[in-house]
């Protein structure tokens, strides 16, 4: 059930980068959309990574411990700082897209 989050996360974030469109709850409080982008990308591949190591220790036998849940784990958190540093950073110059 993870893996459309994932996606839908990620094409988001590309968006978000691309063109500098948020979410409607986010696009009030989100200074930096580019920032916004790349942390929702982070997290999208986060998840899918996280989902992928899943499904990978529910097929085979893993010896060891889950690098894979670890990773996409620590690719969540970055994520989540690029996101609270987009709401943070006070903007530069003109705003993205116009103030209405």
């Amino acid at each position: 059930m993870s893996m459309p989050v994932g996606v839908l996360a990620i094409v988001m974030g590309v968006v978000a980068f691309r063109i500098g469109w948020v979410i409607r709850p986010a696009r009030r409080s989100v200074r930096r959309p580019r920032v916004y982008g790349v942390g929702v990308m982070v997290m999208g591949a986060g998840i899918l990574t996280s989902g992928a190591a899943y499904f990978v220790a529910r097929l085979g036998d893993l010896s060891g411990p889950p690098w894979g849940a670890l990773v996409g784990n620590a690719l969540v958190l970055v994520g989540i700082a690029f996101v609270a540093a987009s709401y943070l950073l006070p903007p530069r110059g003109r705003a993205p897209h116009p103030t209405v």
